[in-house]
């Protein structure tokens, strides 16, 4: 899981640890520049996560905060999504990495230049 993730990779994150050990890697923690908005935690892991690790990784992250949180894993089968609000979030499952990134970067409101 060392390989560089190129996903957002043009713009700033904050280091992030996901709770438990569910085989996923972090890649980073992208955070909007508005009060409140919209947190993104990307992972990587060698095989999609399974559904109820998925949420329980999201909980863990998501805690108390107000600020809606989109939770990505990135593996060999595409990304699974979960997010961003609400006690038992959706999950989205082996979804096209592009999709999720061009989806991450409208909530974030950030385009690359």
């Amino acid at each position: 899981m060392a390989d560089e993730v190129e996903f957002l990779s043009d713009l700033l994150s904050r280091p992030w640890s996901p709770e438990g050990k569910f085989g996923v890697q972090p890649v980073g923690l992208f955070i909007g520049q508005e009060i409140n908005a919209v947190e993104i935690a990307v992972a990587q892991a060698s095989r999609a996560p399974i559904r109820s690790a998925q949420v329980e990784i999201w909980k863990a992250r998501k805690d108390r905060r107000a600020a809606p949180l989109l939770l990505v894993v990135l593996h060999p089968g595409g990304a699974t999504l979960t997010g961003a609000t609400g006690e038992v979030p959706p999950v989205y499952e082996d979804m096209d990495v592009g999709q999720v990134e061009r989806l991450c970067r409208e909530a974030r409101g950030i385009f690359k230049s």
